[in-house]
């Protein structure tokens, strides 16, 4: 519970000039601060910590609370094919935006798929109601199939709110800059975002 309130704690400062290698690092930092304040076990905040590194693209995640809090954070790309396609088409919109520089549909496209796949590549498997009938993810089978749609999808260039109605959102901090998201929804909560954030 306080690792998922933490996860994100501190987001929209800059970790690096806070002297953290990551977003992640630096919400743990975060939440143990806190956490000591209001007299919690050791122990607690420990684990509480390990939770929130699990949510870093390269974190691990061995024991359940960690797999839990990470597949928590990723959980949004399952749902229907027409939020998977609203936050990428907003997230597009934000990187254009934050980056100053033009990125191809079509680039974005590849890139998503390489995203998603290196996502698709772990196995978060808790109990037996993480598969179907025939022991297959059921996670997996989702995003998978709202990759294929979107990449076959050949109209779903964003269009309308996503770029004739920018207002101002709170900042994203990377690399010693903050950057403000223009977008109508925040998505600094999103696993595409810390890869294109710091892409040069």
């Amino acid at each position: 519970y306080y690792a998922c309130i933490f996860h994100d704690a501190g987001y929209s400062e800059d970790c690096f000039r806070e002297g953290f290698d990551s977003k992640e690092e630096y919400s743990a930092f975060l939440a143990k601060k806190i956490l000591r304040r209001f007299s919690e076990e050791e122990k607690l905040i420990v684990l509480v910590q390990s939770c929130i590194l699990a949510t870093h693209r390269e974190g691990l995640f061995k024991s359940d609370e960690e797999k839990i809090v990470r597949a928590a954070d990723l959980a949004e790309m399952a749902k229907g094919y027409d939020v998977f396609l609203s936050n990428n088409q907003k997230l597009y919109v934000e990187i254009k935006s934050m980056t100053g520089k033009e990125i191809s549909w079509l680039e974005w496209k590849k890139k998503t798929k390489d995203i998603v796949d290196f996502y698709l590549s772990q196995d978060i498997r808790l109990t037996s109601a993480h598969d179907d009938k025939q022991g297959e993810s059921v996670f997996h089978k989702k995003v998978k199939r709202n990759l294929e749609k979107f990449l076959n999808d050949e109209n779903n260039y964003p269009k309308g709110p996503y770029t004739e109605s920018l207002r101002r959102k709170p900042k994203y901090s990377s690399g010693g800059k903050s950057i403000d998201f223009p977008c109508e929804t925040q998505l600094s909560d999103n696993p595409f975002m810390d890869l294109w954030a710091n892409k040069e």
